[in-house]
């Protein structure tokens, strides 16, 4: 998928979210309900336990079958149930997609398609910017954002580097490895590292259970790739979130000033 493809594909997906909010009556977050959205839709929502899986849509030309894992709720919840829809409004095909879970890793086209589709429905960017802009870029303001739109905090951080004012970057470490990152356009450094954790703060969460709190100082190194275009004396200022029942961190990277 070429960045020209890509950049069609989430418009494409963006002017459906849009359409289906329009269709429904949506003029404010509040007026938001994924029920009447569902029912709207002509999908039945179902939950079960699902090992090693999120969600699931079967779409028909009648009704579609979406089912969610049983143990999710809350944000997260709403979040697999609009990515879910978004397989039914961005698919040219009756199939089943199933979906297992760190729905940002995956870069196929189908994908890309949904997860745009469901940050547009859930976080439509002019609320987002909103509700954002003029204020000071943390964790805090992260989960303000994904307790106002009702969704995880997983994707409000995403939507956060496509869309907000202060260049960031956002990544996830499982088990000491990082598995996926999100970077403002207008970030200076670019060129992250994609394979292990050298975050002493991060390292020290997931080998002693050690939680750094707050804002800090780090060198650039510490997450940027060492390459000819590196900076010598690059500082970042780095913050964690720990998710201890996903073994995960997400780290906020901004530029020093």
């Amino acid at each position: 998928m070429t960045t020209n493809e890509r950049i069609e594909i989430e418009a494409n997906a963006m002017r459906k979210a849009t359409k289906l909010l329009t269709d429904n009556f949506v003029k404010t977050p509040e007026d938001f309900n994924i029920e009447n959205i569902l029912a709207y839709s002509n999908c039945l929502l179902m939950e079960e336990e699902m090992n090693n899986t999120e969600g699931r849509i079967t779409i028909s030309n009648s009704i579609s079958i979406i089912t969610v894992n049983k143990m999710r709720n809350g944000g997260f919840r709403n979040y697999i149930i609009s990515h879910e829809l978004g397989h039914k409004y961005t698919s040219e095909l009756m199939r089943t997609f199933v979906d297992a879970g760190q729905f940002y890793r995956k870069n196929t086209a189908e994908e890309t398609a949904a997860n745009q589709f469901a940050a547009e429905l859930l976080m439509p960017k002019h609320f987002f910017t909103e509700f954002t802009n003029g204020k000071e870029l943390n964790f805090e303001l992260m989960n303000s954002v994904a307790n106002k739109f009702n969704t995880s905090l997983t994707s409000s951080c995403i939507r956060y580097a496509h869309h907000g004012e202060v260049p960031s970057a956002f990544i996830l470490s499982q088990d000491g490895a990082i598995k996926w990152s999100a970077i403002s356009d207008d970030f200076e450094n670019q060129n992250l590292i994609n394979n292990m954790v050298k975050s002493q703060a991060v390292n020290n969460y997931f080998n002693f259970n050690v939680q750094t709190i707050g804002e800090r100082e780090v060198v650039g190194s510490d997450w940027i790739r060492i390459d000819k275009n590196y900076k010598n004396g690059t500082v970042l200022i780095e913050e964690n979130f720990y998710m201890p029942k996903y073994k995960s961190v997400i780290t906020l990277l901004k530029e020093a000033d």
